[in-house]
């Protein structure tokens, strides 16, 4: 049997081809130091570049062929009351010099500067696009390196920059509700998105000689509508994605007049994503449980193709190609294995292994994953992802109900580390797409507004009963897990519904929802507030409601066990959350255990400290379902 140690080890994450296609680059965290490991695909030494522990590798990208981009961030506390925040920055590293550099066009190259690169300049020239902020007595400040939302004096302002140098030359400025903007194949900028939540409305500007004059207006709608790149010289790609299929139109830059481009017969339109090196739309993203591309590229289509039919019965994602698009990475995630990474060349049909599965998972039989579906009590079709431990069919087993975070997310159904570990412990696992969910369209995500401690853990519930009664989950050795929201729904189901679980483990779970509208709005905003507040369909912060739905106030002398984890570095959601949970279930005298991560975030972004959270999981679990 494995150890939590194979589980929690990473192999290749975020990888990128570079635009010439001669070399590999990913991110390699080796316990806890981050490094960025770049390889010749030709074959020969790794250059590795050291982040160290506390600076975490959020994603990386190549700007040119030598030059690679990488977004990271430290953990810093900004109170005495210990509060802390996540700080954001870019930096680039030049792999022929090993020069690392960060993205500043101010003074203050220090984390929390908050800059981004948004794009890249005219072929040829060298430069980048940069999105910073700059100080406007009318404006409101940006706590991360995306476009500002917050509520202090600055605005947002675009700077063409050589990187490697201290020339920056300022380009534009938007305003706080601009939500994304355009470049060409030429590099050069021609539109933004402006939404304003409060009014329900879209504009859509084009550049024009340092002006923006106004294009379009969508009145009655918000962040549903997205700009996808430039389709042709004088026309936006515009993504309606509203309650429906979805539509993918060509929006005159000058007459604001729309043509139908695509229109999604079957599946929810997600957006569409862009070529990485000219920004040219590249493929249209469907909202679905599985991944599903439509290529506009024919060579990625046809790339998309050959390796479909070469791993039937896996998923097969195109993750970077070369500027040619001669060489293609793709990930070939398997329901019943590790994924996979393959390096594709279209002119030898070649596909060649990147990486390696995990040393203490190599052999190892995994548990068997399906998509299945069952009725929620309201009659709802609910999809499920279930993972059965190799040997387990045909009769009832301890079972581990793990919900997800978000709300508005969605489960994998190809490889997930925490529950395959589980499997791997002989449990059933799972993981239903509750209403909330996304992966199935705008409605289905509307319909879990409202709905914490409703209709989105009667769809938990209803998952658990349905696997009971179908002879597959044991009802007396049932427990219920989940990490963030997750959490939150295993601490409501263990206070709510404490007779179906033996016991509860909640991973940055939240469990005073008045306490967190109240954090959300001192350190994110109104904008931030806003948005959980429709999420939860609470208006500003009506106590009796919040306490009916927060763990914490329906703790009782029948509340199930709980084992409380959480990373102390979490920006997301604060230490306190689970610290008011273990003080009123001590209160109650009720089962608690206690585990607190030193130097980890909301995500469990380190493998050493994912892999102490995996055993103590396994221990608490056998305690509790043996």
């Amino acid at each position: 049997m494995p150890s939590a140690a194979a589980f929690a080890a990473s192999s290749v994450r975020s990888i990128s081809l570079s635009p010439d296609g001669t070399r590999l680059a990913w991110l390699d965290p080796v316990d806890d130091q981050n490094r960025i490991a770049v390889v010749p695909v030709a074959g020969g030494s790794a250059q590795l570049f050291p982040l160290g522990s506390s600076a975490k590798a959020r994603g990386l990208w190549w700007l040119f062929d030598d030059l690679l981009a990488l977004e990271v961030s430290v953990t810093r506390q900004i109170s005495a009351q210990g509060e802390r925040l996540e700080y954001w920055r870019t930096i680039t590293i030049n792999t022929g010099s090993g020069e690392v550099t960060a993205v500043n066009p101010g003074d203050d190259a220090s984390f929390g500067s908050a800059v981004s690169i948004i794009g890249r300049g005219p072929p040829g020239s060298g430069t980048v696009y940069t999105l910073a902020v700059t100080y406007d007595e009318t404006r409101a400040v940006a706590r991360d390196s995306r476009i500002a939302q917050g509520s202090n004096p600055v605005r947002p302002v675009i700077h063409q920059w050589t990187p490697g140098t201290r020339n920056y030359r300022q380009v534009a400025m938007l305003e706080l509700e601009t939500a994304s903007v355009v470049f060409d194949a030429l590099g050069q900028l021609r539109a933004r998105l402006d939404i304003d939540a409060d009014a329900a409305r879209s504009d859509v500007r084009r550049f024009e000689n340092g002006a923006w004059p106004l294009v379009a207006s969508f009145e009655g709608i918000g962040s549903p509508i997205g700009l996808d790149g430039m389709h042709d010289d004088s026309r936006l790609l515009v993504t309606d994605v509203r309650p429906g299929l979805g539509v993918v139109a060509a929006m005159d830059l000058q007459t604001g007049a729309l043509e139908t481009i695509y229109q999604s017969t079957e599946l929810p339109l997600l957006g569409v994503g862009s070529d990485p090196h000219t920004g040219a739309p590249a493929r249209i993203v469907h909202d679905s449980l599985v991944p599903s591309r439509v290529w506009l590229n024919p060579a990625l289509q046809t790339v998309q193709n050959r390796l479909g039919r070469a791993f039937a019965g896996k998923f097969v994602v195109l993750q970077s190609w070369n500027r040619a698009h001669t060489k293609v990475v793709a990930m070939v995630d398997d329901p019943a294995g590790f994924p996979e990474y393959y390096l594709f060349d279209t002119e030898t049909r070649q596909a060649s292994p990147v990486g390696a599965v995990p040393e203490g998972l190599a052999g190892h039989t995994f548990g068997r994953r399906t998509i299945e579906t069952y009725e929620a009590r309201d009659g709802l079709t609910i999809t499920a992802i279930v993972t059965t431990p190799p040997g387990g069919e045909g009769r009832p087993l301890p079972v581990v109900l793990l919900p997800h975070g978000g709300p508005n997310a969605q489960d994998s159904p190809g490889y997930d580390d925490a529950a395959q570990f589980l499997a791997s412990r002989g449990y059933l696992v799972l993981q239903p797409q509750f209403r909330g969910s996304t992966g199935f369209g705008q409605d289905f995500i509307q319909a879990g507004f409202g709905q914490w401690g409703k209709a989105m853990q009667d769809d938990l519930v209803d998952c658990l009963r349905w696997a009971i009664e179908a002879g597959r989950a044991d009802p007396a050795r049932a427990a219920i897990m989940g990490f963030s929201y997750g959490g939150y729904a295993a601490l409501f189901g263990a206070t709510d519904t404490p007779e179906l679980f033996r016991c509860a483990i909640s991973i940055s779970g939240l469990s005073d929802l008045r306490a967190f509208l109240g954090w959300i709005s001192s350190m994110r905003g109104s904008n931030a507030l806003s948005f959980w507040e429709a999420n939860m369909d609470i208006d500003r912060f009506q106590r009796e409601d919040l306490e009916a739905i927060s763990p914490r106030a329906k703790v009782t002398d029948r509340t199930c066990p709980v084992l409380l984890v959480h990373g102390r570095d979490d920006t997301v959601v604060p230490l306190r959350q689970s610290l008011a949970m273990r003080n009123a279930l001590r209160e109650a005298r009720r089962p608690v255990e206690w585990l607190e991560l030193p130097g980890e975030d909301h995500w469990m972004s380190q493998p050493a400290t994912r892999q102490r959270l995996f055993e103590a999981v396994e221990s608490y679990l056998a305690l509790h379902l043996a």
